[in-house]
């Protein structure tokens, strides 16, 4: 049988950033964003609840043709903006019944063919998989605020690894999202995801001057500490540590250019993608 997910996806008209492909046309970043995302579902079961957030209505129709109107639910943002449908990803995928894996998708990443499978079946084989990102952020080899004690897993050719935080682009269950939304949530209240992340993983928290060596980024780090434990003092305390873990090589990429996941030649891929969404998207 083939593993399932469920998949709640926002998207925004609006660039933010730089990304590295069409930083001037969202429409046809997006559109080679579900592209590679179709390829990235090559062999799993999903349904695609695609969240719109002040969208024309071409975006509806790309979404429809790239994942299949069968497989996918177009809802509008209520209220809009990033907190707002941050906190719709997690009621619809706390209340749908398709899938027990949950997936949180923004709409500016690459992802590499059957990258949901490989973390579906890990998820599956290990009981302590909390919470799985596809990307393997350079921020975990080139900031000392990510240089932790990490638990590493060994399977089909990727080595897992346990990290601090990421973005918000992540795979979990429905019972973890059910336990930790609370902590999720505090993102919608004005914690940065670093700062969320740790409320979770709980890095950093007990030891916070341990790696800090007095530079300007360590004090910018030390705020999503100071920020993790404002929020979520409680469940800091009186909650187990949550494992968040990345692949290493990477899985996908967030499509910010300064900040690419480097082991994989993304044109390669990109170029196949790109040619198509020339054709379609005048």
């Amino acid at each position: 049988m083939k593993p399932s997910v469920a998949i709640a996806y926002r998207v925004y008209p609006g660039i933010s950033k730089k990304p590295l492909y069409y930083p001037d046309n969202k429409l046809k970043l997006v559109t080679l964003g579900l592209k590679s995302l179709k390829q990235g579902l090559k062999g799993v079961n999903f349904h695609f609840y695609a969240i719109l957030d002040q969208c024309p209505e071409s975006y509806e129709s790309v979404i429809l043709k790239e994942m299949g109107e069968d497989n996918t639910t177009i809802l509008q943002a209520s209220p809009s903006g990033n907190e707002a449908t941050f906190t719709q990803q997690i009621e619809i995928l706390l209340n749908q019944d398709f899938s027990s894996s949950v997936y949180f998708a923004e709409d500016d990443y690459l992802y590499l063919p059957e990258s949901f499978k490989k973390m579906l079946d890990f998820q599956k084989k290990f009981e302590k998989i909390d919470f799985i990102t596809p990307y393997n952020h350079p921020d975990y080899l080139d900031y000392d605020f990510q240089k932790i004690k990490r638990e590493k897993i060994d399977y089909e050719n990727i080595q897992w690894m346990t990290v601090a935080s990421t973005c918000l682009t992540f795979l979990t269950s429905k019972d973890v999202l059910k336990r930790t939304q609370q902590q999720l949530k505090t993102y919608t209240q004005g914690n940065p995801d670093a700062g969320m992340w740790l409320t979770l993983t709980h890095e950093h928290l007990f030891n916070p001057l341990k790696w800090i060596k007095f530079k300007k980024k360590d004090w910018d780090s030390f705020t999503f500490i100071a920020k993790a434990w404002q929020m979520s003092p409680i469940q800091i305390l009186f909650q187990k540590k949550h494992l968040l873990w990345a692949p290493s090589p990477t899985l996908a990429t967030h499509l910010e250019s300064t900040r690419i996941a480097s082991e994989v030649p993304w044109d390669q891929y990109a170029k196949k993608w790109m040619q198509e969404v020339e054709k379609e998207i005048q």
